[in-house]
């Protein structure tokens, strides 16, 4: 089963098909994050590089595109700008030849393919921070499967304590933030610009202690 949901994760890639100049490397798909409910992985598009055309994969999943200004990695160096910006989301019901593009040579991209494999159980999500913390939470996609949101905190910002959903995380920028738990207690949440990791929910207060902006895109997984 994993080998075959990796071969449809492959079949992956975004809507529009625009003709741009031949080139002679195509860029990896790599495999990020997976589990019994969904399977991620991102493609890098750097100045020049040639958009993929792949098939179907028979699954419904997000397609996460962000973008930065034009950025090829120097060998040995860091593979991340400083940071991303969100630029969309589009939902994928697993039919159709779906083609990457069209590409900007001023700008780098990345898309992220987020497969959904099953429904998560339903949890308590009365403390919905769109709602009580609008001013740092902005809903940029929503359909009955998911929700995506730009999470931004400015140096020093705080929110109340808020409910998770299961979720897959986007940084867009180093951060370093203390998150309090409904029970008083704290841990350092410490993260990198690129990175992408998966939280099985619950209840949290977020305060960025850091000099810079902490902002990253969640996509929830709504349950069933």
């Amino acid at each position: 089963m994993r080998t075959r949901l990796t071969g449809q994760l492959l079949g992956l890639a975004l809507f529009i098909a625009t003709p741009v100049a031949a080139q002679t490397s195509q860029p990896a798909m790599i495999p990020i994050v997976e589990n019994e409910f969904v399977q991620v992985s991102q493609v890098t598009f750097y100045p020049g590089k040639t958009p993929l055309e792949m098939p179907p994969s028979g699954l419904p999943a997000l397609i996460v595109v962000l973008h930065s200004k034009a950025f090829v990695p120097a060998q040995g160096a860091s593979s991340e700008p400083n940071s991303w910006s969100f630029q969309s989301a589009k939902y994928l019901a697993g039919s159709g030849v779906l083609r990457s593009g069209p590409f900007d040579e001023k700008e780098t991209i990345r898309q992220m393919f987020i497969t959904l494999k099953s429904w998560p159980p339903s949890a308590p999500f009365e403390k919905d921070a769109v709602k009580l913390d609008p001013a740092h939470n902005k809903v940029v996609f929503e359909n009955d499967r998911v929700r995506v949101v730009h999470l931004n905190f400015p140096p020093g910002a705080s929110g109340p304590v808020v409910d998770k959903r299961m979720r897959v995380i986007v940084m867009l920028t180093d951060s370093h933030a203390i998150v309090t738990r409904p029970d008083g207690t704290t841990a350092v949440r410490d993260g990198k610009v690129g990175a992408i990791s998966y939280s099985k929910g619950g209840s949290q207060a977020t305060l960025n202690a850091g000099t810079t902006p902490l902002e990253n895109i969640v996509v929830e997984l709504k349950g069933k």
